[in-house]
């Protein structure tokens, strides 16, 4: 018996095989590779590759377009989280309140994280053309004579790629938050309106700790996915100008392909993935301890 339980269980695991096998080679063999190619000089296409050891970790610190690209990565993930986590709390409150149009208002906010983001990169490029839709319209609005370069002026063009990510990832937060206003017990909700309890203080002591769980998920994805960014800049800007917009993931991209560096290439991403997953950690340790038992 103990036999044929185990071909059962076999025969059970075997289709799993082929995703296991795609997910290693997918996942960790490119891990891998990377963290051997930051120990050499190759240059991702000829035969020559010579061991440098640490070499290439020694350079990351001396190259000041990847400390700009740190740079403009934290500027842009930690402004960007900050706008789309206010937005996404305050449509969520207001979404959960029964009003008149509720599932139209859900469906326009959701439709663009399901839009392809090479669409929404050129749709934007139009919108923030010099004759595009935003100057004009500022300029039928506010001030005739306005004019603002959006994603030509280096102070600019960081806060300018903020704004979209935070139309097009916004409806994404409204909808882990609405499940988890979702979750809370009107019983609880009752009693603290029972008690006096104003708006603010409800959602101080009672919403904010009881949907926890949705928040750390939702942080946890768009940190992760803001510090990964990569294809507004490559699209819209191609990290200029003047280098300010290029993030880290562009860096990356270029001394591979660009520059033909593939081991100080591998050299950044291994920093990267280090230091994507320290803040990770760091986050997940913080937002769990404020969550509370259902």
């Amino acid at each position: 018996m103990r036999s044929l339980h185990k071909k059962e269980l076999l025969f059970a695991l075997l289709p799993f095989v082929p995703l296991l096998v795609l997910f290693i080679a997918f996942t960790y063999y490119p891990l891998l590779m990377s963290l051997f190619y930051s120990l050499t000089d190759w240059d991702g296409y000829s035969m020559d590759m010579n061991f440098v050891g640490l070499e290439n970790f020694k350079n990351i610190p001396q190259s000041s377009i990847i400390l700009q690209a740190f740079s403009n990565t934290i500027y842009y993930a930690v402004v960007a989280l900050v706008v789309a986590l206010v937005c996404s709390f305050l449509l969520a409150l207001f979404l959960f309140e029964k009003i008149r149009g509720q599932g139209t208002i859900k469906v326009l906010i959701y439709i663009p994280i399901v839009i392809s983001p090479v669409i929404i990169s050129y749709l934007w490029l139009d919108i923030y053309a010099y004759d595009g839709l935003l100057n004009e319209f500022i300029r039928w609005t506010i001030n005739p004579d306005f004019t603002a370069l959006w994603l030509a002026n280096p102070n600019m063009v960081k806060n300018s790629l903020i704004i979209i990510n935070t139309w097009q990832g916004v409806g994404y937060g409204v909808v882990i938050l609405l499940a988890g206003l979702s979750a809370i017990p009107k019983e609880v909700t009752e009693a603290a309106i029972m008690d006096g309890a104003v708006s603010f203080k409800r959602f101080k002591y009672i919403t904010l700790p009881m949907i926890m769980p949705s928040v750390t998920i939702l942080l946890f994805l768009s940190i992760t996915g803001l510090l990964k960014v990569f294809d507004l800049p490559f699209i819209m800007t191609k990290g200029g100008p003047m280098n300010a917009s290029k993030m880290v993931a562009l860096a990356i991209f270029d001394y591979a392909f660009s520059y033909r560096q593939f081991g100080m290439a591998g050299a950044i991403g291994v920093v990267f993935f280090i230091f994507i997953a320290i803040i990770s950690v760091t986050q997940l340790s913080i937002t769990r301890r404020q969550e509370i038992e259902m």
